[in-house]
């Protein structure tokens, strides 16, 4: 039985829960620096696997250490996943970033109404487009501590009701962004 935690940015309580579907542990923040900084202070004393996900962020991190614009929202995942675990013959760990792209691509991709899925694209490796504009992307780090070849933290970003303002000018500067919600037809009214 998976366990649903929640936690605050100082500490972390554990409640079991019967609505995750999740084979592991599954933490929630409200708030934190970053799901991957959670992840990786959580690694020393929690075993691999579990993942970690966050209302919003205050130093997402995305491509070329650019801040991954965090309101709340949206989704802020990291899955710690022991390196044993994925290392498996016949998938180079090379190709990691672009699986953790594709299963993305595959999940937004499910949520999308049929017109809007063509306009989903995955732009080599990891980054989700909808419609030219990034709804999703991912970052990928190992943690060596310890003993044993490390786990892996797989961080990923889905905006799913905000999509943030990206400069297009400067050191932070990236590709305009869209989010979920702006692609799903209106809700009905009630009866």
């Amino acid at each position: 039985m998976a366990a649903l935690f929640s936690s605050s940015s100082s500490s972390a309580k554990a409640s079991s829960s019967s609505a995750s579907s999740a084979s592991f542990p599954l933490i929630h923040s409200p708030a934190t620096c970053s799901t991957q900084s959670l992840a990786r202070s959580l690694l020393l004393t929690t075993p691999a696997p579990f993942a970690v996900y966050a209302s919003s962020q205050s130093a997402g991190r995305g491509t070329s250490s650019r801040t991954w614009l965090s309101p709340p929202g949206n989704l802020y995942l990291t899955v710690c996943l022991p390196a044993e675990q994925v290392a498996k013959p016949g998938f180079p760990l090379t190709l990691l970033p672009l699986h953790a792209g594709v299963v993305t691509h595959e999940a937004i991709e499910r949520l999308l109404p049929e017109e809007e899925r063509p306009s989903l694209t995955l732009k080599w490796p990891n980054d989700v487009l909808l419609g030219g504009e990034k709804i999703s992307g991912s970052i990928i780090e190992l943690d060596a501590a310890g003993s044993g070849k490390g786990t892996f933290l797989i961080g990923i970003g889905v905006n799913v009701a905000v999509a943030p303002e990206v400069p297009t000018e400067g050191p932070e500067h990236g590709r305009p962004s869209t989010c979920l919600l702006s692609h799903l037809p209106p809700p009905s009214p009630p009866d």
